[in-house]
């Protein structure tokens, strides 16, 4: 122990030491300051009195008397205050510490305002008495809760956890929809130990029932990494039972193998969509369960995976509606081949397919490829390339056929790019120059016409389209070196404008895939197709007119930094001169206090009638007024059907030590709803509050 004040008295016969002015007593981990001081050395006690302060590794404790015994290291402190790291301070009547982790409070008043605030706090609890265990939580008798000095919450008994990641009840999430009824969810913590802690809930729909849920969330080292998320629910509306599983796991093994799973189960396409907040989550279109592992080298990538695929759309073809599939793939990047100029490059990849009960089938596809890049100065380039593909069935038991099918195919390409950029020096606010780049491009397609009809049609592999086409392309870029106020310069790109145009060289009518039909998309610049009618006796394939001209494709990126981010494309028939899809979002700052998000959709839907027209607008206003207050509105508007499929407001006030937030959807056009509930429409509430001292994260 070691104690210094101005003034020290040391009294041998009592065997006392009398402090005065500006002490400081150190002793193990432990730091005491106080006005004045009395040690008894026999009893092995310390009384301090007058700014008593006590410092240790859980936290400080503050009061006007102390009465410490230094050899069990308890103590006890009158007119207390304390705090416990990070942000949770409380005030007593008298603190009693049993030892370093536990404290024993009368008269007692907790916030995690005082960090930030003076008094009277945004919120504090109040409690008769409590035990505080600084590594975990509190636990207390006669709790209520106050809000700026006015009660709102009483309890006989009550438990929180303090600090991050403690163990200990979280604020219920409240709510009501017209078609699920009120909603609470009340949540509880667990953090199991530093590498790993679980979440359990239980949320009440009056009209829908209770659904109980578990999220569990691991870190086993710092390779191996994953979670757990599952939920039921007794739906009364259905009188089914419906669930939800999720899972997944990162497992690096070396440096060039790692493995992962991806877990994706459920009961029907809508649960747990319909009861879902965010866009996203409702309009997902499918599930995808995926385990693999790869191994990479520098040059060279193998992987092997096995997934299940469930489309969640309800107008999916039957057959289409789940495939499980297992694939070994085998990728060598472009390299030199033998030390020549050539290089090389493959895709192989061998696969198990089983779609339903449409196909079943075993697949290998063979592509290797040779190029040769050939620099002609001043910033032309000449790169082309041949590559053959051998792709290879085994018979379909379920199709009652013998034999194998296989399909052998070259592929030729060749590109003219010429690389032009030239640099202006700029002297004004923060540019120091600007760089402008010009690629324009020329290229050649070939791939020659072979009969597929006899393949079965799962994925992009099965249909390879032939080609015999000239593209042109031309890249602008404008680029900026910007002066940082610490005299460092970065350089970002500002605006990017791409054209594209597409040419047949010898249009005609031909047989596609009716899958691949349907995965072309207006931007692309090799192939438009018209006309398209159903090939009599060949299910899955269809017969279409080959236009001359693509469409002119134009794509834009604005990207000045602090100012806007945002880009769109538009691709037009130059055949008709009509659109046939534009796309844009941007997102600026309007004001120091007004941001806006908007985004715009639209597509013909050619070729029909395999592709769907849509059109529609999404977009979000979110203003700020003073420090405490954020005001946010969003909608997403189908335009064909003319229906605002959700607008949504946000109302959120925010302090340095909690924050509340009520949300309010109206949503109508309701696909996942019909089929449960019978409505299109759906109105929608929900409150959340969060004490931003408790926060608590994953492991």
């Amino acid at each position: 122990m070691n104690l210094t004040a101005d003034r020290l008295e040391w009294r041998r016969a009592e065997r006392r030491i009398i402090a005065r002015g500006n002490v400081r007593l150190e002793h193990k981990d432990a730091v005491l300051l106080a006005d004045e001081a009395e040690v008894d050395e026999a009893a092995q006690t310390f009384e301090a009195r007058g700014r008593v302060v006590l410092i240790g590794p859980e936290g400080r404790l503050e009061g006007e008397r102390l009465l410490y015994d230094y050899a069990s290291g308890r103590a006890t402190i009158w007119d207390g205050r304390g705090l416990v790291l990070p942000a949770t301070t409380f005030t007593a009547s008298e603190i009693v510490r049993e030892d370093r982790t536990t404290y024993r409070l009368t008269g007692v008043t907790f916030t995690t305002c005082a960090i930030c605030q003076s008094p009277p706090y945004d919120w504090e609890a109040r409690v008769g008495s409590a035990t505080l265990y600084t590594e975990s939580h509190v636990v207390g008798t006669h709790g209520s809760f106050w809000v700026n000095r006015l009660p709102v919450l009483y309890t006989p008994w009550f438990a929180f956890p303090v600090g991050p990641r403690r163990t200990g009840l979280l604020i219920p999430q409240v709510g009501y929809s017209s078609t699920e009824g009120a909603i609470v969810k009340p949540q509880f913590f667990w953090a199991i130990s530093e590498s790993q802690d679980a979440t359990v809930w239980a949320t009440y729909r009056s009209e829908r029932g209770t659904a109980p849920g578990l999220e569990y969330r691991y870190v086993l080292d710092p390779q191996s990494r994953g979670s757990l998320k599952a939920e039921y629910l007794r739906d009364r509306v259905t009188d089914d039972d419906r669930y939800v599983l999720q899972a997944n796991h990162r497992q690096v093994f070396t440096e060039r193998l790692d493995g992962s799973l991806d877990l994706d189960l459920r009961s029907d396409k809508n649960f747990p969509r319909e009861f879902a907040t965010e866009a996203s989550e409702r309009t997902q279109l499918f599930t995808d369960s995926r385990a693999s592992l790869t191994y990479a080298l520098p040059l060279h990538l193998a992987a092997f995976s096995g997934s299940f695929t469930e489309q969640l759309r309800e107008a999916t073809p039957e057959d289409d509606e789940r495939l499980f599939r297992s694939d070994l793939a085998l990728t060598s990047f472009a390299q030199p081949l033998f030390g020549a100029p050539v290089l090389f490059a493959q895709e192989s990849s061998g696969s198990y397919l089983d779609r339903r009960d449409d196909v079943t089938v075993g697949r290998f596809d063979l592509h290797p490829r040779l190029g040769l890049p050939l620099p002609l100065g001043r910033g032309l380039t000449w790169s082309t390339w041949l590559g053959g593909r051998l792709t290879g069935y085994t018979s379909d038991p379920r199709a009652g056929e013998g034999g194998e099918e296989s399909r052998e195919l070259f592929d030729l390409g060749s590109d003219l790019t010429w690389n032009l950029g030239q640099t202006y020096r700029v002297d004004a606010l923060r540019v120091a120059a600007v760089r402008h780049l010009v690629v324009p491009r020329v290229g050649y397609r070939f791939i020659p016409q072979t009969d597929q009809t006899g393949l079965p049609q799962v994925d992009a592999v099965d249909f390879v389209a032939p080609q015999h086409h000239l593209l042109f392309g031309l890249e602008n870029r404008f680029l900026v070196k910007l002066r940082e106020p610490d005299g460092s310069t970065r350089v970002v790109e500002v605006f990017t404008v791409t054209a594209e145009q597409g040419v047949a060289l010898r249009p005609r009518r031909r047989t596609f895939a009716d899958r691949y039909l349907a995965s072309l998309q207006p931007t692309d610049p090799i192939r438009t197709v018209a006309n398209v009618v159903p090939l009599g006796g060949t299910p899955g394939f269809s017969e279409a007119d080959e236009r001359r001209w693509s469409n002119f494709v134009l794509r834009v990126a604005i990207t000045p930094p602090g100012i806007v981010d945002g880009g769109g494309s538009v691709a037009l028939d130059p055949e008709n001169a009509e659109i046939k899809e534009a796309s844009g979002q941007a997102s600026l700052r309007l004001t120091e206090w007004l941001r806006l998000s908007a985004g715009y959709t639209f597509d013909r839907g050619d070729p029909a009638p395999l592709r769907t027209p849509l059109e529609g607008y999404v977009g979000t206003l979110t203003a700020t007024f003073g420090p405490a207050w954020e005001v946010g509105y969003g909608l997403r508007y189908d335009a064909k059907r003319e229906v605002f499929l959700e607008n949504r407001v946000d109302v959120t006030y925010r302090t340095c030590c909690w924050q509340a937030k009520i949300s309010y959807f109206h949503r109508e056009g309701l696909g996942v709803d019909a089929t449960a509930t019978g409505r299109t429409k759906d109105d929608d509430f929900q409150f959340a509050v969060d004490l931003l001292g408790f926060k608590r994260g994953g492991p």
